[in-house]
């Protein structure tokens, strides 16, 4: 979950009272180290992404105290759940495992259903957008079978994850022109 940040500076040999609720506190950055008291009386010296952690209810306020003969300015995440940061350091290496199909568009047949895509065991994700701007599709998977399917509005794009066949089917009624649905199909 997230918190909220606070900026404080601790005079040399002195402490701040921090009236901030919530049962944890990031340290994301500080000239120095710095000495947390919570209304629990647990007392911890913290750095740069350190984090300290309070069992519920958690705290309404917490002391930081600067041992050392210097000012300290740190920046403060203080909240209620979890807090997290992750920073990577160094050379990252990707290989891509995805390929991308991008078919011909598909053409609907007003008051019949037509074939989008082809079953694929390799298929991870198939992007489906109704590119018509007044009649709506309505997506199957596997197979068209009476009144179920998803709506695929005028200008609308779904995201679908199967390896089934992928059917359109556009109503007859209100449908001057046959629908075309553009296809993005991501493969292992």
């Amino acid at each position: 979950m997230a918190g909220r940040d606070i900026n404080i500076r601790v005079e040399p040999n002195s402490q701040v009272n921090v009236a901030a609720a919530g049962s944890f506190v990031f340290v994301r950055a500080a000239g120095g180290p710095l000495d947390f008291e919570t209304e629990s009386g647990k007392l911890v010296t913290m750095i740069s992404g350190d984090k300290l952690t309070e069992v519920a209810p958690g705290f309404d306020g917490f002391t930081v105290f600067n041992n050392t003969g210097t000012p300290i300015l740190a920046n403060l995440v203080v909240g209620f759940g979890d807090f997290d940061v992750s920073v990577t350091v160094g050379t990252i290496s990707l290989t891509k495992s995805t390929t991308s199909a991008m078919p011909p568009d598909v053409t609907m047949v007003p008051g019949g259903g037509v074939l989008i895509a082809l079953a694929r065991v390799a298929r991870r994700e198939i992007f489906l957008s109704n590119l018509d701007l007044v009649s709506p599709v309505r997506i199957y998977v596997g197979g068209i079978a009476g009144p179920g399917g998803v709506i695929l509005r005028p200008d609308q794009t779904i995201i679908l994850t199967t390896t089934q066949d992928i059917y359109g089917f556009q109503s007859a009624v209100g449908a001057p022109t046959p629908a075309v649905i553009a296809v993005l199909e991501l493969n292992d």
